[in-house]
C-alpha cells in the first residue's frame, strides 16, 4: 500500500513539475521565417503568407 501511494504521489508531482514549466513557455514566441508574409487585416484578422512551390496550382489554408 505504502509502495502504491509512493509511486502515485511521484507520478502526480512529476506532471505537475511538466504542468508549469509548460505554462513558462506560452509566454515565449516562436520564431517566424523572414519568408513569411505577415499582415493585418481591417477586422482584426492577422493572416501569414508564404510562398510555395510544390505541387504546383495548390493553395492551403489553415484556420486557428
Amino acid at each position: 500500500m505504502k509502495r502504491l501511494l509512493f509511486i502515485l504521489l511521484l507520478v502526480l508531482f512529476h506532471g505537475s513539475t511538466n504542468f508549469i514549466s509548460a505554462q513558462k513557455m506560452v509566454d515565449k514566441k516562436l520564431p517566424v521565417s523572414p519568408n513569411v508574409k505577415i499582415g493585418k487585416l481591417p477586422n482584426g484578422l492577422t493572416y501569414y503568407l508564404r510562398k510555395n512551390i510544390e505541387p504546383e496550382n495548390r493553395a492551403e489554408l489553415r484556420l486557428v
